[in-house]
């Protein structure tokens, strides 16, 4: 498999659950279409561990795909846009696309940052600190500013992703440099996805 792939991620919220089910079940085949899986699919509680950060009960819907152009070539497809329509009205999202690394094989749990108002001179250097601590990796960004809002306003907010072995590394990670973060930035939030679906599996 390649070392690079493309990554979806959207930060839901004002979410109305009945309201969703068409949406839903409208997803499985065109994600099928465009060799896209999701690596997490829900909120605090259900598969998803808000760890710190003033968005608390947003769900995160973070995707994989083959590399970066497929996540538009999915998103701008006429079966998504037919798709989104299903859920006007029932869920306000801040999407977007990047490109990242893979995580390693004995990897089994995410970190989802998004640093609002960053003021770090080396926001790369820093979020590389910060997952090394416990082994972690930087997965995204591979780069400052690499990533493309798609919908919603993720305006001066600095998206990352970063793999650890396992919950308590992931955890060390954050209890040792959460603060180191949140100092250089305006706001600081944290999800942890318990799970990494690997290729072949479903999520």
């Amino acid at each position: 498999m390649k070392e690079t792939v493309g990554y979806s991620l959207a930060f839901a919220r004002d979410m109305v659950p009945a309201k969703m089910a068409a949406y839903s079940a409208a997803l499985p085949p065109i994600y099928e279409k465009y060799r896209g899986s999701y690596l997490a699919l829900g909120g605090p509680g259900r598969g998803v561990d808000h760890l710190g950060g003033g968005w608390g009960e947003r769900a995160i819907m973070l995707g994989r795909f083959d590399d970066y152009s497929a996540v538009g070539a999915f998103w701008w497809s006429p079966g998504y846009r037919a798709a989104a329509r299903l859920r006007e009205g029932a869920v306000t999202v801040d999407v977007c696309r990047f490109e990242g690394r893979l995580p390693a094989d004995d990897h089994a749990v995410l970190l989802v940052l998004a640093l609002e108002g960053c003021r770090a001179p080396d926001p790369l250097a820093m979020l590389r600190g910060f997952a090394g601590t416990a082994g972690g990796v930087l997965l995204a960004p591979l780069a400052g500013g690499a990533f493309e809002v798609l919908e919603g306003r993720l305006d001066d907010v600095l998206v990352a992703v970063l793999s650890f072995r396992d919950k308590a590394a992931s955890q060390a990670a954050w209890d040792a440099g959460s603060a180191t973060l949140a100092a250089g930035c305006r706001a600081l939030h944290g999800y942890r996805i318990g799970r990494i679906p690997r290729p072949g599996q479903t999520s």
